[in-house]
């Protein structure tokens, strides 16, 4: 496979997941779940894989009514590091 195939079919694949990824969410109402969330004593939990810096996850943390539990994770060690430092500051 060359080099430009693999682009040709991971911009495929970045298409196709994104299609796949809104008409998830298209079929989910956040909000009420988040309404729904925040009226019990459980909660909601968040797992982010490849969080990065982190800044997403801190986003939803402060913005997502009823979040009861983060966890933040990535496979870089440094993304964790600068997750765990953004975190700290905010």
């Amino acid at each position: 496979e060359s080099k430009v195939e693999r682009k040709a079919r991971m911009a495929q694949f970045e298409k196709d997941l994104d299609a796949e990824v809104e008409a998830a969410k298209a079929s989910v109402n956040f909000t009420k779940l988040a309404q729904e969330s925040a009226t019990t004593n459980d909660g909601m939990s968040i797992f982010e894989a490849l969080a990065a810096s982190g800044l997403r996850s801190l986003r939803y943390w402060k913005e997502v009514p009823g979040l009861r539990t983060m966890v933040v994770n990535d496979l870089d060690p440094g993304a964790i590091d600068l997750a765990r430092e953004n975190v700290i500051r905010n």
